[in-house]
C-alpha cells in the first residue's frame, strides 16, 4: 500500500489530492520542475521540485511564488515522506516557512497567527485529500 500511497505523493504533475485545487499545470516530474496550482478561488501559487528520493520514499518542494491570500508565507518549503510501519503506511508532512509579512507590525492578514492557520488547513485538506483517494480506489 506505501508503493501505491508514493505513486500518487510523488507525482509533481498531479496535486489531485487537494479538493480545494482546481487546475494544476506543470512542467516535469524532475528536479528543477514547476507546477503552478489553481485553487478554486482562482488564486495560484508556485511550487519548485527541490528533491525526490525513491529509496527513501520522500519528496521535497518549495513555495517560489504565492497569493497571500491562500497562503500568507515566505520561504515555504514541504517535505512529504511515506513509510510502511506495522503493515500501516504513514504519511508525514513535514512544512516550514516564515510568515507573510517579514517586517516588524504585519496586517493581521499577513501576522504568525493567520500564516499558520492558513498553512495548517492547506496541509490538513492536502492529507485529508490524500486519504480520500487511497481509501476509495
Amino acid at each position: 500500500k506505501a508503493s501505491k500511497v508514493w505513486e500518487i505523493v510523488s507525482d509533481f504533475n498531479n496535486f489531485k489530492w487537494n479538493s480545494n485545487i482546481s487546475k494544476i499545470t506543470s512542467n516535469g516530474n524532475e528536479v528543477g520542475s514547476e507546477r503552478v496550482i489553481e485553487f478554486k478561488s482562482n488564486k495560484k501559487i508556485k511550487q519548485k521540485l527541490e528533491k525526490i528520493d525513491t529509496n527513501k520514499k520522500m519528496i521535497n518542494w518549495r513555495v517560489i511564488e504565492t497569493d497571500n491570500s491562500v497562503l500568507p508565507v515566505n520561504s515555504y518549503a514541504a517535505k512529504v515522506f511515506v513509510k510502511e510501519k506495522d503493515g500501516k503506511t504513514q504519511v508525514l508532512y513535514k512544512s516550514g516557512f516564515y510568515r507573510g509579512f517579514m517586517g516588524n507590525d504585519p496586517p493581521p492578514e499577513l501576522n504568525d497567527e493567520t500564516s499558520k492557520r492558513l498553512v495548517k488547513e492547506f496541509v490538513l485538506n492536502n492529507l485529508k485529500g490524500l486519504k480520500n483517494i487511497i481509501e476509495n480506489n
